[in-house]
């Protein structure tokens, strides 16, 4: 048997912090547990989808396209 822990910690990355202050920042009072829970998911997918597909400019700052 092992003794090794794991920890692990919220939000572990970038885009899990946006994502969760971008929900914190809705109105959730007519949203169902479900509802938020697709909304916190639908948020994270698309901040990844945009740091992924970010460029760097001259300066060494990161741009993403706008639709």
């Amino acid at each position: 048997m092992s003794n090794d822990t794991y920890l692990s910690a919220f939000p572990a990355n970038p885009a899990q912090a946006l994502a969760m202050e971008y929900v914190k920042n809705q109105d959730l009072s007519n949203l169902s547990p479900r509802e938020i829970t697709a909304l916190y998911f639908d948020t994270f997918k698309e901040i990844r989808l945009a740091m992924n597909s970010a460029t760097r400019d001259k300066d060494g700052f990161f741009k993403v396209e706008k639709d």
